[in-house]
């Protein structure tokens, strides 16, 4: 999943479904005594259904995101909470641009976020490859024995964090960084950084791997939008006599990582 989702933070609004308490007891202490694992499984699965028909994916912006807050909303509103749902902004990465091309040949990169972007026409300077043992980039010792000054840096993932990675080879002085994958597919990493870098797939991280030497022009650029989104914001509509009970009156419909 590329954008954190919000939604998954009000499914928590769910567990106050159906609960009524005394007057005489706590409110807060009374919901949560009603919570089970079996009725937080329920909400789990009906969101898995939600992002199996958007695609496997509910994150925010997107048709699944909206029909998670649908959801949430629907099931608030059913336990006769007054739910609105306001608009916020999140923050998007979208890639312009992400390919390491070497001899001619493109290989496909998807650019780290919240590092710089390389220049127009791309970054041009040899590949060093970072040894492959038990943690591949972890230590600096990784990067004895080759001049990574200035070179575009080739590590693979695995054992430490990717930043921990990404440090390293900027301590060491290269002039950008790729992460290849060790398991099939592609990573999308954001790496606060003063250097530009991407990730690999495996296949393309094993093919880069045996060009170490040649010269590699690096091409990642990413801008960053705004959008906006909603949540479901639910509160009671009236307590009455001795009971918790609230009652529908107007709703507004709208809808670090480790290697």
């Amino acid at each position: 999943m590329r954008a954190i989702t919000a939604v998954t933070a009000l499914a928590s609004s769910l567990v106050l479904l159906g609960s009524t308490a005394s007057a005489a007891t706590d409110p807060a202490r009374d919901l949560s005594a009603r919570v089970s694992a079996d009725g937080a499984q329920r909400h789990l699965i009906a969101f898995q259904r939600i992002a199996d028909t958007h695609g496997g994916n509910r994150a925010a912006t997107t048709t699944g995101y909206a029909a998670s807050v649908d959801y949430v909303a629907g099931r608030l509103r059913e336990a006769g909470f007054d739910v609105t749902t306001p608009e916020f902004e999140v923050r998007r990465k979208i890639d312009d641009a992400g390919r390491a091309t070497v001899g001619g040949a493109a290989h496909e990169l998807v650019p780290f976020g919240d590092t710089p972007n390389t220049p127009d026409g791309g970054l041009t300077a040899p590949l060093r490859v970072v040894p492959e043992d038990g943690t591949p980039g972890c230590e600096a010792g990784d990067f004895a024995g080759q001049d990574f000054k200035g070179s575009v840096a080739l590590i693979r993932r695995g054992t430490c964090t990717f930043v921990t990675k990404y440090a390293n080879a900027v301590n060491a002085g290269a002039a950008a960084v790729i992460i290849s994958n060790n398991v099939d597919g592609h990573l999308d990493l954001r790496i606060p950084g003063t250097i530009p870098g991407g990730s690999t797939s495996k296949a393309d991280g094993t093919a880069l791997a045996a060009l170490a030497g040649q010269s590699v022009t690096l091409d990642c650029a990413t801008t960053t939008r705004s959008t906006s989104t909603a949540t479901s914001s639910p509160r009671p509509a009236r307590a009455a006599r001795t009971t918790w009970s609230w009652r529908e009156r107007t709703s507004t419909a709208s809808t670090r990582d480790r290697a």
